[in-house]
């Protein structure tokens, strides 16, 4: 089972089994860390740390359920996580847990090429890469043990012949950049534990656009607002005057 979560959000792991008041839980992290267990018969409901102190104060077990909850999680946490249920039978389940941080921010010109660095010196020949697009995830490049690279596509085709993949350190660059391929990419590094960013791709000239096109848009505001008010005072006046001429007739007859 495969997770998505936010940096600084909590995701919870659900145990399926509910009908097992007898059984023994035990969650492991990675390599067999253990982090949780649950021991109905000897009243045990314990979270564990690991030697680098990267769960503490993060877990949160439900005694009833057997859920494994981790609260304010970071890249730290990404990785696979193991569910054990001991009782009449044995069942297990793993999920994939992949944290984003926060964006990093990339300005590039239409027509321009960019490369997303990955600030990983080498990658080892047991790494999986991908890389995905978009709110949605759209898978564009894969690499399997440094030898094995595949290219995708969208639909639209929008990345044809633009996409290279540094097969030494994972980092992608898109060559002859437009507005189409401005946009979030994700990598996932996955070999011992699960290494993932996100870049957020906007084009410059549509920065610079945006922000004339705000300032105009206030200018014309107040190019309106000023234009109303000479207008009010122009009426208020042309009233004023008028009311004054009917009272200097009247007086004079």
């Amino acid at each position: 089972s495969s997770v998505s979560v936010t940096e600084g959000d909590s995701v919870t792991l659900h145990n399926d089994i509910t009908e097992c008041k007898d059984c023994k839980i035990v969650w492991a992290f990675g390599e067999d860390s253990l982090i949780a267990k649950i021991n109905r018969e000897k009243l045990i409901f314990s979270t564990f740390d690991v030697h680098d102190g990267r769960f503490r104060n993060r877990l949160k077990l439900d005694d009833m359920t057997g859920s494994l909850t981790i609260m304010n999680i970071t890249t730290q946490h990404a990785g696979l996580y193991q569910l054990n249920v001991f009782g009449a039978e044995h069942s297990s389940k793993v999920f994939s847990v992949t944290v984003y941080g926060e964006y990093r921010m990339v300005s590039v010109m239409e027509g321009d090429s960019v490369t997303l660095n990955t600030d990983v010196t080498e990658i080892q020949e047991n790494y999986n890469i991908v890389w995905k697009f978009g709110r949605e995830n759209v898978l564009i490049t894969t690499t399997k043990r440094k030898k094995h690279i595949s290219r995708y596509d969208v639909p639209d085709e929008r990345f044809r012949d633009r996409l290279k993949l540094d097969n030494q350190t994972g980092s992608l660059t898109i060559t002859n950049i437009t507005t189409q391929l401005a946009g979030l990419y994700k990598i996932e590094i996955r070999g011992a534990k699960l290494i993932s960013k996100t870049f957020n791709i906007t084009d410059t000239l549509s920065n610079y656009l945006s922000v004339l096109l705000f300032i105009l848009s206030c200018f014309q505001l107040v190019c309106l607002f000023l234009s109303l008010a000479v207008t009010l005072h122009n009426a208020l006046h042309h009233h004023h005057h008028h009311h004054s001429r009917i009272v200097h007739c009247s007086v004079q007859w």
